[in-house]
C-alpha cells in the first residue's frame, strides 16, 4: 500500500526536469508543486538542474535579451524548443 502511495507522489527526473521548465512559463498546480518539492529534496540532481534553470531564466529575463522587460512567454517557449530539437539530434 506504501509502495503504491509513494509511487503516485514521486515521478521520475525527466518528469521533474520538465515540469522544472514548464514552472517558468507558467505556473504549477499544487499537486505537481507538490511532488516536486518532494522530487528535488530527495534528487541533488534535479536540485542543480533547478539552480542552472533558474539562473538561465533571469539571466533571458533581465539581460540578455536586449529589450525592457526581458523576454516573451512566447520567445521562452520558442527558445525551449529549439534547445530540445537540439538536444534529440544529438
Amino acid at each position: 500500500m506504501m509502495g503504491k502511495i509513494m509511487k503516485k507522489a514521486l515521478f521520475s527526473c525527466k518528469r521533474a526536469t520538465e515540469l522544472i521548465d514548464q514552472r517558468q512559463l507558467e505556473p504549477l498546480s499544487r499537486l505537481d508543486n507538490l511532488r516536486l518539492g518532494i522530487h528535488t529534496r530527495m534528487c541533488s540532481a534535479c536540485r542543480h538542474y533547478q539552480k542552472e534553470s533558474e539562473f538561465l531564466d533571469a539571466v533571458l529575463t533581465r539581460g540578455l535579451s536586449g529589450k525592457k522587460g526581458g523576454l516573451s512567454v512566447e520567445e521562452k517557449k520558442d527558445l525551449i524548443e529549439r534547445i530540445r530539437e537540439h538536444e534529440n539530434r544529438d
